[in-house]
């Protein structure tokens, strides 16, 4: 039996049956070759002010350095070959500026007079950055 003939025989129900699955198969393999296709994403900055995403962006435009804004606009994702060189040119410019917590907490006024839960706390953050 023909391919033709076995069409013409299988009536318009089991036609467009078959063209939805093939379109669905199609779809997901279009899907899985551009997902699968592309460079992973890193992480490159988390928790930005909306200030500096348009500064940290606009130098990352300027470099030729694909990015992706997630989580409502405040983490930043580049390729993670570009991680390293774009942390680096961004800190050079002084981005972002908002730095991480270190073992500086501990030179607050107020550290002689906390609990040990604060203390403990205040050493987790430190250790975190």
């Amino acid at each position: 039996m023909n391919f033709t003939q076995l069409l013409l025989k299988a009536g318009p129900t089991r036609l467009f049956a078959m063209l939805g699955i093939a379109a669905v198969v199609a779809a997901l393999l279009f899907t899985l070759v551009f997902r699968i296709g592309g460079e992973p994403k890193a992480l490159l900055f988390a928790g930005v002010e909306t200030r500096e995403m348009a500064e940290i962006t606009q130098r990352l435009e300027a470099a030729d350095i694909p990015y992706e804004i997630r989580e409502d606009g405040g983490s930043i994702y580049v390729t993670r070959s570009q991680v390293f060189n774009a942390r680096m040119m961004l800190s050079a410019d002084g981005l972002p500026s908002r730095g991480s917590i270190g073992y500086e907490i501990f030179d607050q006024p107020d550290a002689l007079g906390q609990t040990q839960f604060q203390q403990n706390i205040n050493r987790l953050r430190a250790l975190e950055g």
